[in-house]
């Protein structure tokens, strides 16, 4: 399916749009790899992908330079929690590629 989600959602314009795709982090891990013919991948959106988590984004970011050139990475409605941000801390400490990142957190009510 990652493979898919490369073919489906790479845009020449250097964005993958891999929203709400169902990806949970092994996927991430196999999209990191699919991505190696992809260098010019600027903008990755994982949003609305809840099995997502901070061990994703490590796979993300460890999978050599694969994503070397991105800029702007979209976590919105994932659940990558403080270890994610961590993640995303370390990345951009290491290469100020990642100018901006958007991430929401959702708060629901407890049930009585």
């Amino acid at each position: 399916m990652e493979a898919r989600v490369l073919k489906d959602g790479y845009g020449e314009d250097g964005v993958l749009n891999a929203f709400g795709r169902g990806l949970d982090d092994e996927g991430v891990t196999e999209l990191v790899e699919s991505a190696r013919n992809y260098r010019g991948l600027s903008v990755l959106d994982l949003s609305a992908n809840r099995a997502v988590t901070a061990r994703g984004l490590e796979a993300l970011f460890h999978g050599g330079n694969v994503f070397v050139y991105l800029k702007r990475l979209d976590v919105t409605a994932t659940n990558i929690g403080a270890d994610g941000f961590s993640a995303i801390s370390d990345a951009i400490s290491a290469s100020a590629n990642l100018p901006h990142l958007r991430y929401e957190i959702h708060t629901f009510p407890l049930a009585h």
